[in-house]
């Protein structure tokens, strides 16, 4: 999308824009929500080349079952590792 700013999408409008082949969306859904996985996963894992692997599985995983995700504004690619590494499709399910 030329011309709009990645800054003032919501994640919803991010995912959409990611579905229809927009990298750099992901690219931004990755700086606004790295953070928040890096400290999950610095807590589940608690050494520095386990939590950098854990985020990027995360990120991995959330990025290939994107279109599962039903409620696109609920994207969170930590959620897998605060459930115990379990897929992170079950966290935008609605049902947990």
């Amino acid at each position: 999308m030329q011309g709009t700013s990645t800054l003032d999408r919501s994640d919803a409008e991010l995912v959409a824009a990611v579905r229809s082949g927009d990298a750099g969306a992901f690219a931004d859904l990755y700086a606004e929500h790295v953070d928040s996985v890096r400290r999950v996963a610095a807590h589940v894992v608690r050494d520095a080349d386990g939590t950098a692997d854990a985020v990027q599985d995360s990120f991995a995983r959330a990025l290939q079952h994107l279109d599962d995700l039903r409620e696109p504004g609920r994207f969170d690619p930590g959620c897998s590792l605060s459930l115990g590494m379990r897929r992170p499709t079950s966290c935008g399910r609605g049902g947990g």
